[in-house]
């Protein structure tokens, strides 16, 4: 059967029309699957169309993920909203981003597999942190005692759950026994297990320092 086609550019919407024909096409055939002119045809315009808005496949590229990004941290924020507690933020959002990796795969595999240059693309690396941001306020919240530690639980706390949503996505939880619909809780644990450890350990230093020292600044 022939691709589909659109009628949004015929009402003045081609950009909203290229986002979606690119994330319809990611999803059939992964991110570096697909040419710009094939998102043109896909959205019911011409070749020539598309280079009224971008100057080139990676420009479409980073536009619509910039729009991902929002989503991301739509989610990430709706998930912290549920608690007033910033280490269960930290868990829930975890369970979010693996969430939106499962649930929406195409947004997420076109802000981590497209090889985007986001210092090419400020706007790009401004929705980036915003997302993050989310997490990162929740982080420095829950090491209110200990801000030096601040960056690095960031980090590791992003990478955990951003391990788990690659690992869900390339097959390898399914093949250890945890399902798609068990994998976002399971992510969740695992942080809060990574977040505990970090604190504990911030805390144990800094008691053994205060009894090797004396109290003594």
């Amino acid at each position: 059967m022939p691709p589909k086609t659109r009628s949004s550019y015929q009402h003045g919407h081609l950009p909203q029309a290229l986002g979606e024909a690119v994330l319809e096409l990611i999803g059939e055939r992964g991110v570096r699957g697909f040419t710009l002119a094939e998102a043109a045809r896909r959205s019911g315009v011409s070749v020539s169309a598309p280079y009224r808005h971008y100057s080139d496949r990676e420009a479409l590229l980073a536009a619509v993920a910039v729009q991902a990004y929002g989503v991301l941290q739509r989610r990430l924020a709706a998930a912290k909203t549920k608690t007033p507690e910033p280490i269960v933020q930290i868990c829930a959002m975890a369970a979010a981003y693996v969430r939106f990796a499962r649930d929406d795969r195409p947004r997420f595999e076109l802000l981590f597999e497209s090889g985007i240059d986001k210092a090419a693309h400020p706007d790009l690396a401004i929705a980036a942190d915003a997302a993050y941001e989310q997490f990162l306020a929740s982080v420095v919240s829950a090491c209110a005692s200990h801000e030096d530690m601040v960056p690095s639980l960031a980090m590791a706390v992003r990478a955990c759950a951003h391990g788990y949503a690659a690992l869900l996505l390339d097959g390898s939880l399914e093949q250890s026994g945890v399902t798609k619909r068990l994998a976002p809780a399971v992510a969740g644990r695992a942080v809060r297990h990574l977040v505990d450890a970090f604190l504990r350990n911030e805390e144990l230093h800094a008691a053994s320092f205060t009894a090797t020292s004396g109290g003594s600044p």
